[in-house]
């Protein structure tokens, strides 16, 4: 089987295994297969002319290298892309953990998985850097970005929230559907194709200057709105003071708006406070 067929097999596994198991051990296996791998077609060589087949191979050469790299960084976006996916599944299957709880797990996450997707574009950059790819490849990674992308969208049909008896529920089922808004914009974000080769680098920042931006003022806006709460005669129950739940209600509905409009300083000057 074509190395090209393989990745494609690999990434379109990687994507149904984020629902099934963590996603670090999708890169880890992912990762494995990679540096398993021989190369896939033997490297160019000269022939009778020096002078012509040195000019036309230095041609060719800097037409595969402008290839690689767009497919090395589609392989980055598709990595990114269903880093993305499979923390959703996560950030929907576990609402009832404090919202804190899921920052700091998707944050370790990240950092680990952004370091696998170093190593594998590192091992596939030496694969790459001495035999053509395929043309078909990159229809075929770009396909793999629309099923993720598919996938995405189907989940995201689901709005509901957990169960919220008490104000703390209440605010905490909102702060974690904020963690998850961030987390699904940002995959809005990169699944569309600007023409540009895909940054990773740019891509990871991006997700963590996000995600600190709302994890920096967390205590202080909870303990804004509870104050909020008390103030408008609210006890434990979610029922003890229903005119003050829909002022919080509007708030979450906008920030979460201003999250989904993907601007970041007004996201992070919005989640640092409540009522201005």
């Amino acid at each position: 089987m074509a190395f090209p067929k393989q990745l494609a097999d690999l990434l379109d596994r990687l994507q149904a295994d984020t629902i099934s198991q963590n996603v670090i051990g999708s890169f880890d296996s992912f990762l494995t297969a990679i540096t398993g791998s021989g190369p896939i077609i033997a490297p160019l060589v000269y022939g009778t002319n020096p002078m012509a087949d040195t000019m036309g191979t230095m041609a060719t050469m800097m037409k595969q290298m402008q290839e690689r790299e767009k497919v090395l960084g589609e392989i980055d976006r598709q990595l990114f892309l269903q880093f993305l996916e499979g923390e959703i599944t996560y950030l929907k299957t576990h609402r009832q953990v404090k919202s804190l709880a899921l920052y700091h797990r998707v944050s370790h996450d990240q950092q680990v998985c952004q370091k696998r997707q170093s190593q594998i574009r590192a091992a596939l950059y030496q694969l790459f850097s001495v035999q053509q790819i395929d043309k078909g490849f990159y229809s075929a990674l770009t396909a793999e970005r629309g099923k993720t992308f598919l996938t995405f969208i189907k989940m995201k049909l689901s709005e509901d929230f957990a169960f919220t008896p008490t104000i703390d529920d209440y605010l905490e089922a909102r702060e974690t559907s904020a963690v998850r808004k961030i987390v699904e914009q940002v995959l809005v974000s990169y699944a569309n194709d600007d023409g540009n080769v895909f940054d990773a680098h740019a891509a990871w920042i991006d997700l963590k200057q996000r995600w600190d931006g709302w994890a920096s003022k967390h205590r202080e806006r909870l303990i804004a709105l509870k104050k909020y709460w008390t103030a408008a005669g609210g006890g434990k129950s979610v029922d003890s003071a229903p005119e003050a739940i829909p002022v919080i209600k509007d708030y979450y509905k906008a920030l979460y708006e201003t999250i989904e409009e993907g601007d970041l300083a007004r996201m992070i000057r919005q989640a640092a406070a409540f009522g201005n």
